[in-house]
């Protein structure tokens, strides 16, 4: 069985905490790396990222809306780790969903984000194929515009490697848009959540998107949001402030 890893930068919420959890509960193997003590639970298992990638390397959006996000460097890590080790990439805002996957051993397993895009939070390639991709992301630099060294270099290299008719439908890693990442939190929208995760793997929760809205991941979600039935399914109430909920009911209408 093909394991699964990651990647953490700072301290965890209970939003990163419950997202690992989710894969252990169903049945999965999956390694954290991290530079430094990210704060994860003792039966977390967590390997130096140093052994991939040396800390000089570590980068931030420089500018524009993603800046300060660590999210360029992760796009490279992920790249290098899959070109030495057999393992499924997943961001660590990625909710496992179920104990039976895609078939992991193919050429490449990965999802459409939108009609034009690859996704790159849920990821495995082969060896050939991830060298290519750690290749061309390290040429790009530091400097980069938010997505270059993410959705927008694995959509190349799937058209340039004709891997197209490879990758999954959206709904298998991608059910819900980056746009309307906030109705996993809100309560009105629980049914709906429900229903479009129904036949997914996985569900991305769009971290970025609340980091750039503010969105405090260390507060208690509302119980009766999917996220909020998801923290009491894995039993990670523990991890989260309890304090005044935040709502977003209504914020889609």
């Amino acid at each position: 069985m093909v394991a699964f890893a990651t990647f953490f930068q700072g301290k965890m919420t209970g939003v990163e905490i419950t997202c690992i959890q989710s894969f252990l509960d169903h049945g999965h193997d999956i390694e954290i790396f991290a530079y430094d003590n990210c704060g994860a639970p003792s039966h977390f298992k967590v390997i130096d990222a140093a052994r991939i990638l040396k800390r000089r390397n570590l980068f931030y959006y420089k500018s524009g809306p993603g800046r300060g996000s660590v999210a360029g460097f992760t796009n490279r890590f992920r790249y290098a780790l899959m070109a030495v080790a057999d393992v499924c990439w997943v961001d660590s805002d990625v909710i496992c969903l179920s104990k039976d996957w895609p078939d992991l051993r193919t050429p490449i397993c990965a999802a459409w984000e939108d009609s034009e895009r690859v996704g790159n939070a849920v990821l495995r390639m082969v060896p050939s194929l991830a060298a290519e991709a750690r290749d061309l992301a390290a040429a790009m630099g530091t400097d980069l515009k938010w997505g270059q060294a993410g959705p927008e270099l694995m959509t190349q290299i799937v058209r340039s490697n004709n891997l197209s008719a490879d990758v999954l439908a959206r709904p298998a890693f991608y059910p819900i848009h980056y746009g309307e990442w906030a109705k996993v939190f809100a309560p009105d929208a629980k049914e709906e959540i429900c229903a479009a995760t129904r036949s997914s793997h996985a569900l991305h929760l769009w971290n970025e998107m609340g980091r750039r809205e503010k969105f405090d991941k260390t507060r208690l979600p509302d119980r009766n949001s999917y996220f909020g039935a998801l923290v009491e399914c894995h039993q990670t109430m523990k991890y989260f402030r309890v304090e005044r909920q935040q709502v977003y009911r209504n914020a889609f209408s």
